[in-house]
């Protein structure tokens, strides 16, 4: 009587050990359904105004650092930052519109931060308005390529 006692009570364990282990796959497929759904449906969604936050960040970054390469070049006229701030305001004096405003405002311009380097420097070398050191135009390509550096079109 002991003996059938015994291998009953083992069998009944082995059922409910059974039993539990199907509840629990059950359990672990389950969650691993949820994270897989979740995974495939979770987005991050960046707002326009923190792509543009991003943006400007970025553009601000370039004109330090490569403010930062020319911190040594002066003249009697001023630094690069004197000359950089002159052409723009020629620029604008003209309608030229040289500054990328559409850039950081509107994600689906057409303009590019590369777009506004040509537009200075190709003014700067055209204008006749003030004289501009050969430095102006090292900036301007170094601008360019920290623009590119930076993840900026």
């Amino acid at each position: 009587m002991i003996n059938i006692e015994t291998k009953y009570a083992n069998m009944n364990k082995l059922i409910k050990n059974e039993e539990i282990q199907n509840k629990n796959s059950t359990k672990d497929t389950k969650i691993k359904d949820t994270i897989e759904n979740a995974s495939t449906k979770d987005n991050i969604n960046i707002s326009d105004a923190s792509k543009n936050m991003t943006t400007a960040q970025r553009a601000k970054k370039a004109f330090d650092d490569t403010f930062a390469e020319f911190k040594d070049f002066n003249t009697p006229e001023g630094d690069m930052s004197d000359f950089v701030r002159e052409v723009i305001k020629i620029m604008e004096d003209l309608n030229k519109h040289p500054v990328p405003r559409d850039i950081i405002s509107n994600p689906r311009s057409t303009e590019t931060f590369s777009d506004f380097v040509d537009t200075m420097k190709s003014f700067a070398q055209n204008q006749h308005f003030i004289q501009l050191p050969k430095k102006f135009f090292e900036f301007c390509d170094k601008l360019k390529e920290n623009f590119k550096l930076n993840g900026l079109r």
